[in-house]
């Protein structure tokens, strides 16, 4: 008999358990969707954000004087003084000095190390005039002679070859020679200077070595932020003098052995890691601040002994120390939208619960008359609010 009263007991007033039920998890649905929406929101501006910055601002990058990997400098020349014959000079490491670039990211703790892309480096001389080709409209055309550690990587040969060391002569004076240097650059750079292919052009430095044109080529992506930290390298850049005469400066590139001498005392070496902050958990913003602004503070060592060191530099820990300033203000604003809606959902809780108990206080009075205990009354309610919560 006890056993029938309980099967009547939970199947009289189902209605009001399944109301609460369906209020329990609307409530809990509409909880776990604004909390998420919440966080994809943050995430989507911090990476909003970043991506406003420049690629040399948001990149984390370093520069030095010196070439990395054992590089021919201008220290190097003047202890060893004017050579009496031409050499080539000998191939730096450049590869041992992007593994420990590689090293140095991987040691680093998460998510900083996911932020940070595959690094790289390239070694630039300052601007030199070339000679001008007739009918190409440049009167002044110049270039910046370079060697990319991801060269072949970064272009694609269009014509031609890849630069080659060529034998050279490094003096107090700089490199001088009579053999051409083997340079490559792109297609649209050298149809802005009016170089082709093959062609040796004459360089405005007493006993510098003319430059010949071995291949052509273009970028494998054009809107990589490669491009940022190697400027001309895309594409030749046109300006004007005070006197209207215009200007051209393109890159070209060069086997990484001659660049030491080729850019002698004014090399001028740039390290970077590409940044992206795509899938960043909007609860990392704050730590990865902090460890951004703790790598900016170190200086290190990339391979031990090299004099080319990381001095990283990046305006990223500005922009996420911006952002969390200004959650403080959105999630007060938040909070205020968040308690009408809260409270009204917690009243109408409430008020099912009450509901339900009141339902059942007159069947629990005859369970407990027809010999119930309280215990057994007490865990059949525990029960089916369980079931109704769960």
């Amino acid at each position: 008999m006890l056993w029938l009263l309980l099967r009547r007991h939970l199947r009289s007033a189902w209605g009001t358990a399944l109301v609460l039920a369906v209020v329990t998890v609307l409530g809990a649905g509409a909880a776990t969707v604004a909390t998420r929406a919440i966080g994809e929101m943050r995430s989507e501006q911090v990476t909003y954000a970043t991506e406003q910055l420049s690629p040399q601002r948001r990149d984390v990058s370093s520069r030095s004087s010196v070439v990395p990997g054992g590089g021919l400098s201008a220290t190097d020349a003047v202890m060893t003084g004017p050579a009496s014959e031409p050499a080539v000079p000998p191939e730096p490491r450049w590869d041992e000095f992007l593994d420990g670039m590689v090293r140095l990211r991987d040691e680093r703790p998460q998510p900083l190390r996911d932020v940070l892309g595959e690094p790289s480096f390239a070694v630039s001389s300052r601007k030199t005039v070339t000679e001008q080709v007739p009918g190409s409209g440049i009167q002044v055309p110049q270039v910046v002679m370079r060697a990319s550690a991801r060269m072949t990587e970064d272009l694609r040969l269009v014509e031609g070859e890849w630069p080659a060391a060529t034998p050279v002569v490094t003096s107090f004076n700089g490199p001088e020679g009579d053999e051409p240097v083997q340079v490559v650059l792109s297609s649209s750079a050298a149809e802005t200077l009016g170089w082709e292919l093959g062609g040796t052009y004459a360089v405005d430095v007493w006993k510098f070595p003319p430059l010949r044109v071995v291949g052509l080529t273009e970028p494998v992506d054009p809107g990589a932020s490669t491009w940022y930290h190697q400027p001309f390298g895309r594409d030749a850049q046109l300006s004007v003098t005070a006197d209207g005469a215009t200007i051209a400066t393109a890159a070209v590139y060069v086997d990484p052995a001659m660049i030491g001498s080729l850019a002698f005392r004014e090399a001028q070496t740039e390290l970077w890691y590409p940044v992206t902050v795509a899938g960043l958990r909007s609860d990392d913003v704050a730590l990865l601040a902090d460890q951004v602004r703790g790598l900016t503070h170190e200086t290190l060592a990339v391979v031990p002994g090299d004099p080319v060191v990381l001095q990283a530099r990046t305006a990223l820990s500005d922009v996420l120390d911006a952002l969390l300033r200004e959650r403080v203000t959105t999630d007060a604003v938040l909070a205020v939208l968040v308690v009408g809606p809260l409270g009204a959902l917690g009243a109408v809780v409430v008020l099912a619960a009450r509901l339900v108990v009141e339902r059942r206080r007159s069947a629990l009075a005859v369970l407990l008359a027809r010999g119930a205990t309280g215990a057994r009354l007490r865990l059949l309610t525990a029960c089916e609010g369980l079931a109704v919560s769960l």
